[in-house]
């Protein structure tokens, strides 16, 4: 698998790409919008890790170019983001979010998260989509 980390926290970054590593996948990285959206081109990932709060160009923004474009259209984007609020993971998901994890995270389960989206159709992922909205616009005193 060969997953492309989008996340300007060096620090979280960096245990990405040793865990991915290790478990025997491919892995290049981008501090930022720009960097990433170039390196989508040229790495070709299978899936990728995106953080929503970045300088310059968002997570969010970045996740809208590579929807709208139909070479990385149906790349699995996993957010990896501090933002936990529902009003978050709703513009997340609508915007073409497969997945969303909270910050702080463990690295297995993420990695997890990645490869199990990966293998889901990209029907599934959008039928995905739209469940999480709707658990998402739930008030959670009701769930």
């Amino acid at each position: 698998m060969r997953i492309l980390v989008i996340e300007d926290d060096d620090d979280i970054r960096s245990v990405c790409e040793r865990v991915f590593a290790w478990a025997g996948h491919q892995v290049a990285s981008a501090l930022d919008a720009t960097r990433g959206l170039e390196l989508v081109e040229s790495f070709e990932p299978d899936v990728i890790a995106l953080d929503l709060m970045m300088p310059g160009i968002d997570g969010l923004t970045v996740l809208s170019a590579l929807r709208g474009s139909a070479p990385t259209c149906d790349i699995p984007v996993v957010i990896v983001s501090a933002r936990t609020l529902s009003a978050d993971r709703v513009r997340a998901f609508e915007a073409g979010a497969d997945e969303y994890v909270s910050k702080p995270f463990d690295p297995d389960e993420l990695l997890r998260v990645l490869e199990r989206v990966l293998h889901e159709s990209p029907e599934e992922r959008v039928a995905g989509r739209r469940e999480k909205i709707a658990e998402c616009s739930i008030p959670s005193t009701l769930l």
